[in-house]
């Protein structure tokens, strides 16, 4: 089963000589060849852990009002919790991208809280940008999660924070109270306007 687990030796032969486990060798024993080249000399641990369950990965967001699928007129606050007993920060992967306009801006920062087997992690998108967002981790017994879990999330891995609006609006190829295709009563199907936003 999963766990922590330590043992120790503690001995005493016919002439109740005694040995304490401070003083016992532990060596691996795997197979001949490995006795052969000295194995009995190698001390190994006599502390290890079996760790078989992949670590569990959940995201979710205080904003999931989006309009048009992937925009959001709010910011938004990212949770990732992650069930792992062999937690190891360093093994924890990000993808993320963070632009505006087209340029590269700088990611928002991640900060953690950690209570026994969960740790979480938040991510506040305060400011106007786009953004694509994933993570996947491997313990440190090499198991690896198996996607992470966004629920109901709307827009988990790419979303666009846009809480500017723009006021001023600029119409051009008219004047002010003129009639759109009319050149002297004469229809224009080929008259255009721009707007400018």
């Amino acid at each position: 089963d999963d766990g922590d687990y330590s043992f120790a030796v503690n001995a005493k032969d016919f002439a109740d000589n005694k040995v304490e486990d401070k003083a016992v060798k532990y060596s691996s024993n795997k197979t001949t060849n490995y006795a052969a080249q000295n194995d009995a000399d190698r001390s190994i641990d006599n502390k290890f852990t079996i760790d078989k369950t992949a670590p569990k990965i959940s995201v979710s967001y205080d904003n999931n009002e989006a309009q048009n699928e992937k925009y959001f007129k709010a910011h938004r606050t990212a949770t990732i919790t992650i069930i792992e007993h062999n937690f190891d920060l360093d093994r924890v992967e990000w993808t993320r991208d963070s632009k505006l306009s087209g340029n590269d801006i700088t990611d928002p920062a991640i900060s953690w809280s950690h209570n026994g087997n969960t740790h979480i992690a938040t991510i506040k998108y305060d400011f106007d940008g786009d953004f694509t967002f994933d993570v996947k981790m491997t313990d440190m017994a090499g198991n690896k999660d198996v996607g992470a879990d966004f629920g109901s999330s709307v827009a988990g891995k790419d979303f666009t924070v846009d809480t500017t609006y723009n006021d001023i609006v600029k119409v051009e190829g008219i004047k002010d109270g003129e009639v759109l295709g009319l050149n002297d009563g004469i229809v224009n199907p080929d008259a255009t306007i721009s707007i400018i936003i």
